[in-house]
């Protein structure tokens, strides 16, 4: 496996998207070549609920599951761009539509109709792999704040990924009163990023090369063909993730509705998953 961008050999694919991850000029370059008017999201802000991102690169997105230990009950904190779902008050079997107000994002009024049966209901408790991976950093050696020493430096490293590139962050670690008064853990931008990596991810991307023919024709009147780039992450985990993950807790539905614009329930609204049939 090889960087495509500055030819530097690499022991795996996810070795390679780290790289090009923390690399600013083959960054520079995946962007030109993909994606020139794509904006970068910052995985601390993505997994903290500060931004959400439809367009995550594939690259970046490897840390979107990284999370703070204290972080079981933030539901309240984190702003969901998804129109509102109705209410979790007890409701009768009867099914009927519940006016939905306005929703900004859609431009338009909308209604719900609940499931008349009992779906969404849970059967029992289960433990999530964040609350099983925090168990293991309360109760271990490490700490609740690992790989970081403290909380004082987890917001230190979440500065420097928010706000510094990579050779700035070797120039402020080696400052004298870095070394001196802060005294990280870490003591270049390699070992800073390598404990990074330690955090806990989201389900892995896997690259497949997929060829396409297109609408036109080669002078031998075949249709002309293209190998493009397929970027792709198994669905049953992605909702495990999101099941699993606290910080979406106020913002998943667990249960189907019917969705409409009117209050006649004439015009149906397809847009979330648990819109549909």
């Amino acid at each position: 496996h090889r960087c495509k961008y500055c030819l530097k050999p690499l022991p795996t694919r996810d070795a390679v998207a780290r790289h090009i991850s923390h690399s600013p000029s083959c960054l520079k370059d995946l962007e030109t070549e993909y994606r020139p008017r794509q904006t970068s999201t910052s995985w601390w802000k993505h997994q903290r609920g500060a931004s959400e991102s439809n367009d995550v690169d594939p690259f970046l997105a490897q840390d979107d599951a990284a999370f703070t230990p204290d972080e079981c009950s933030i539901g309240a904190e984190n702003q969901s761009r998804r129109p509102p779902t109705c209410d979790d008050r007890p409701r009768a079997k009867r099914a009927r539509v519940e006016d939905m107000g306005d929703s900004k994002d859609m431009g338009t009024d909308r209604w719900a109709e609940p499931f008349p049966g009992k779906a969404g209901i849970a059967e029992g408790k289960g433990k999530t792999d964040f609350e099983a991976w925090k168990e293991v950093l309360e109760w271990g050696e490490c700490g609740a704040w690992a790989p970081f020493k403290d909380d004082d430096e987890w917001e230190l490293a979440q500065w420097l990924v928010e706000n510094v590139g990579k050779n700035k962050i070797d120039e402020y670690l080696k400052l004298n009163i870095t070394q001196r008064r802060t005294e990280p853990s870490f003591h270049n931008s390699y070992s800073f990023f390598k404990a990074i990596d330690e955090l806990p991810t989201g389900p892995q991307w896997t690259c497949e090369i997929i060829t396409v023919k297109g609408n036109r024709q080669e002078g031998d009147g075949m249709p002309i063909k293209e190998e493009l780039k397929l970027w792709r992450r198994n669905p049953v985990e992605c909702v495990a993730e999101l099941l699993g993950n606290p910080a979406f807790q106020e913002n998943i539905a667990y249960a189907p509705e019917r969705v409409f614009s009117d209050r006649d329930g004439c015009r149906r609204i397809y847009d979330e998953m648990w819109t549909g049939d």
